[in-house]
């Protein structure tokens, strides 16, 4: 006799995992499939030698809600663990992702209208090579993505500027 389920669940991932033992402990039956031999999608480890090894690269979970953090926590114990990534550049540390101390190590400025006014003389100037390059493709394509990684950096500075101005109250 051939098993019927509630619930046929492709994918044993976090999403596919979760639902399914949300389903079971609500009484439905699910058949979880996946291409993997394993459960636990991009997030799966395995032992080695003692050690948990992540088989398809590091993984940070993190969240500010307390529901979805109590819930996570009823399965598994976490390590303290602080992301504070870091660049290089030209033998120094930078703060990633960019913020004001970033700025002030870069360019020596104090506040964010002296790196927006920066980061705008930065693309005034890349705009200017990009039209002096405009014969040589190559080089144009690169001076398109350092005027994009500094537009991108305008926007962030542009949205926590505004975000501290509301926190501020201005």
């Amino acid at each position: 006799m051939q098993q019927k389920y509630d619930y046929l669940i492709v994918g044993a991932g976090l999403f596919g995992a979760v639902f399914a033992h949300e389903a079971v402990t609500r009484g439905k039956t699910c058949l979880v499939i996946d291409r993997r031999g394993h459960i636990g999608g991009n997030i799966h480890c395995e032992e080695v030698e003692g050690i948990q090894v992540h088989c398809y690269g590091a993984h940070i979970f993190h969240t500010s809600d307390k529901e979805v953090w109590d819930y996570a926590g009823r399965f598994v114990t976490f390590n303290h663990f602080v992301n504070s990534p870091v660049a290089i550049y030209k033998d120094e540390l930078y703060n990633l992702p960019f913020n004001m101390n970033t700025f002030s190590k870069l360019w020596g400025v104090r506040t964010p209208a002296q790196a927006q006014e920066k980061i705008q003389e930065q693309i005034a100037e890349l705009e200017g090579k990009m039209e002096a390059a405009a014969c040589d493709y190559e080089r144009l394509t690169e001076l398109t993505a350092e005027r994009e990684a500094a537009q991108a950096a305008l926007d962030t500075l542009y949205e926590k500027w505004e975000q501290l101005s509301e926190e501020a109250g201005e």
